[in-house]
């Protein structure tokens, strides 16, 4: 899954289990977004 997807699932999904992401090249401001999306639906 990329990133892009991964974001856009928890736009509209709301996660049920917890979360383990594991990337190379992830940037801090992208692995903020991410962290951002995972509070708003927690």
């Amino acid at each position: 899954m990329t990133l892009e997807q991964l974001k856009m699932v928890l736009t509209t999904e709301k996660p049920k289990y917890p979360i383990t992401v594991v990337m190379k090249g992830i940037d801090i401001n992208e692995l903020k977004d991410v962290i951002k999306l995972l509070k708003k639906k927690g």
